[in-house]
Parts: structure tokens; C-alpha cells; sequence
């Protein structure tokens, strides 16, 4: 009796880590983010696949002025720090003056 106990108990260690491991997983899928990049490839037709070079000097273009838009718009979302900047090069000066009297 005392045996067969003792195997139960075994068993319910068992099981009591099974079920803490299986909450822990999951918590961690509940909190878990899935980040998913979609893109659409150009689909070229063998009539279409010998790209001249008036064809890729104006894809190349594009793709210049999307590099020179996405650069701008990249600085203005920085306009918190340029404006922080020359505040703080602005107190720095008069601090160091101040330190020189």
C-alpha cells in the first residue's frame, strides 16, 4: 500500500511539472509577436526579361527618388533631436563661459 502511495505520488510530481511547464509555454506564446515582411517580385514574361537599358535607367531613377523621399522623411522624424541639439550647444557654450569668469 505504502508503495503504490509512493508511486502516486511520483506521479503527481510528474504531472504538477508538466502543468507548470505547460502554463509557462503558454504565457510565452500569449506574449509572443509575430513580425511578417510581404513583397510582391515583378513577374517577367520571357518577352520582357531582356530589360533594355532606357527601361533600367528609369527604374533606377525611381528607385533614387524613393531612396531621396525615404531619406527626407527619415530626418523629419528626427526633428525632436534637431531641435534638442542646438539647445544643448547653446547652455554648453554658456556654461563654459561661465566656468572661464
Amino acid at each position: 500500500m505504502l508503495e503504490i502511495q509512493e508511486k502516486i505520488r511520483g506521479l503527481e510530481d510528474e504531472i504538477d511539472v508538466a502543468e507548470g511547464r505547460l502554463r509557462f509555454i503558454d504565457d510565452r506564446v500569449n506574449y509572443s509577436t509575430l513580425n511578417l515582411s510581404l513583397y510582391k517580385e515583378k513577374v517577367r514574361s520571357s518577352a520582357t526579361s531582356k530589360i533594355g537599358f532606357g527601361s533600367r535607367f528609369a527604374d533606377s531613377l525611381t528607385e533614387g527618388w524613393n531612396s531621396f523621399v525615404g531619406f527626407i522623411l527619415g530626418l523629419v522624424s528626427l526633428w525632436p533631436f534637431l531641435l534638442i541639439i542646438p539647445i544643448i550647444i547653446y547652455l554648453w557654450k554658456k556654461w563654459r563661459a561661465r566656468k572661464k569668469k
